[in-house]
């Protein structure tokens, strides 16, 4: 149901009662909850908004302590905002009582454990529902948490499963990473032109051709940055800060970020994550 409210233009809060009320075991949906899961699903909560929808759940939550859509959606709001020991907890409580729902508290646990910095818990968790579920995405995620543990061998081993298992998603960026954090640059520029081929607007991938041309100083990286320089990016890119930051260009990067933070905080608050 989230995925039909993300991607269905113009619903309406009626649709989205109804959606949502469609859901085997969710409770009976009154406008606010609709509301409130709508603006949150979409990103588009503000902090203040956030609180207040926190608030609400909490409030049912002390009706009913052990409802998995009470609990599930406290810890969602929680790892909104980045409160990611307090989500993990609730994350816990959910997984306790999800039944068949468990794939998405599971996910839960693993994302928080993630965000703690935890990678080995968060890998367990991931695969421990890859395993059950038969979901590439979740093998993919196992190769985030690599990457954030400098391990690139099992970073590449977890991409070549995401591959074997199905996964259909592009898998240059994670390469593109991994080339650059090995200062790979042969490998990078490679990986770079891939993207491009796939995505020729890709800006992160511009920037990372760009600096792996400057690295072996062949031709071609001038060019690019002007390319680069010459796009427009709307306000509060995720990609543009990245792009800008592998460029070494961090006065530009620190003005997006701002414009993030002032424009669209759940955006601002994801790309930090992505940068890191």
């Amino acid at each position: 149901y989230n995925y039909r409210i993300m991607y269905q233009k113009d619903i309406t809060v009626e649709e989205a009662m109804e959606i949502f009320s469609a859901c085997p075991g969710w409770p009976e949906t009154d406008e606010m909850q609709a509301l409130m899961l709508m603006d949150t699903i979409s990103n588009s909560a503000t902090d203040i908004t956030l609180e207040s929808y926190l608030a609400y759940y909490q409030e049912r939550l002390a009706e009913d302590e052990t409802n998995y859509y009470f609990l599930k959606a406290v810890a969602d709001l929680l790892k909104i905002q980045g409160r990611y020991e307090e989500a993990l907890d609730y994350y816990l409580k959910a997984s306790d009582v999800a039944g068949i729902l468990s794939y998405y508290a599971v996910n839960g646990v693993g994302d928080c454990y993630f965000y703690c910095g935890q990678y080995e818990e968060a890998i367990a968790c991931y695969e421990q529902n890859a395993a059950e579920f038969y979901a590439p995405n979740l093998i993919r995620s196992t190769a985030d948490c690599y990457l954030m543990m400098a391990d690139f061998e099992n970073a590449k081993a977890a991409l070549e499963k995401y591959r074997e298992a199905g996964g259909t998603d592009s898998i240059a960026s994670y390469a593109m990473m991994i080339a650059y954090q090995e200062n790979d640059y042969e490998a990078l520029l490679n990986y770079a032109e891939e993207c491009l081929e796939e995505d020729p607007g890709n800006v992160k991938a511009k920037a990372y051709k760009a600096a792996a041309l400057k690295a072996l100083e062949m031709e071609g990286a001038k060019e690019i940055i002007a390319d680069i320089d010459s796009i427009t990016y709307s306000a509060g890119n995720g990609s543009a800060l990245i792009a800008e930051s592998i460029l070494g260009r961090l006065d530009r990067a620190r003005e997006i970020y701002q414009e993030m933070q002032t424009l669209y905080p759940a955006d601002a608050r994801q790309a930090v994550k992505d940068f890191e």
